[in-house]
């Protein structure tokens, strides 16, 4: 089981967490946001948000690697419609 951690001023989850949920499966849920996604797993009770903001150069890299190796689910429409803001540089 994957241990489900907050970020204690915005809310959302973690990198860590998110990155753990998306190997496992997770449906990563684009917005037209460049600096927030949502994340639909078994084991969260809702759609839960998630923000780049906190994000360390290595968590951003390994979020674009399994993009990049397709190794995640996307809801619609499949992509990112707007790239997360680390990815525009």
């Amino acid at each position: 089981m994957i241990e489900i951690i907050r970020d204690e001023k915005l809310g959302g989850l973690i990198a860590k967490t998110v990155l753990e949920l998306l190997e496992d499966g997770a449906e990563l849920i684009p917005t037209d946001k460049s600096y927030k996604i949502y994340i639909r797993h078994k084991d969260l009770p809702s759609q839960t948000k998630a923000y780049f903001d906190n994000w360390t150069a290595e968590e951003q890299a390994k979020l674009i690697e399994l993009v990049n190796t397709k190794k995640i689910i996307f809801a619609y429409p499949g992509y990112f419609y707007v790239k997360p803001f680390f990815c525009e540089k």
